[in-house]
């Protein structure tokens, strides 16, 4: 599998910085890469679709899923740089915003939807709150999180560092 996000901890339990930019600026290349890309084949299904809808055609639901874990590294990677959850929501509104603007404006095929704003805001907002209340969690757990890693496809896994007494 392919990994695109570490971020590990230091001794006294701060995130190293350097590992959670890294792994937020590749992902954001790699969404900029996947959604900033003329498609002219797609151009009447596009004409067909209003900017407005949420849920629109066959595939609105799926769109509307895929577009939600999009932008849900992109949440969990600013957790892991420490930004609160408001800051984290701008970002990822505006550049969801500035993604479609581009869309509906520059790259035949490609429409501008609300529907995809709406997901991808909600998408990075759960995945920052998944990857802060994790490592809230271990934290208080007792057993502080030495690593986080999350794979491409939406997997991932925290490492805890600590003993264990008894039946824990």
């Amino acid at each position: 599998m392919f990994r695109f996000l570490t971020i590990s901890a230091d001794p006294t339990g701060n995130p190293r910085r350097p590992a959670a930019w890294i792994a937020g600026l590749f992902w954001l290349g790699v969404v900029l890469f996947l959604t900033l890309r003329p498609d002219p084949s797609a151009a009447v299904a596009v004409a067909a679709s209003p900017w407005h809808c949420l849920l629109c055609g066959e595939a609105g639901t799926a769109d509307f899923l895929v577009n939600l874990m999009l932008f849900a590294p992109l949440g969990a990677a600013l957790a892991g740089l420490g930004w609160r959850l408001g800051p984290s929501a701008a970002l990822i509104a505006g550049c969801s915003v500035m993604i479609e603007v581009i869309q509906g404006v520059a790259l035949p095929g490609r429409d501008a939807a609300l529907g995809d704003v709406v997901a991808n805001a909600i998408g990075g907002g759960v995945g920052w709150l998944a990857a802060s209340l994790a490592v809230a969690y271990a934290q208080t757990a007792g057993l502080p999180v030495e690593r986080v890693v999350l794979y491409k496809n939406g997997v991932g896994y925290f490492e805890h560092v600590g003993k264990v007494n008894g039946a824990q």
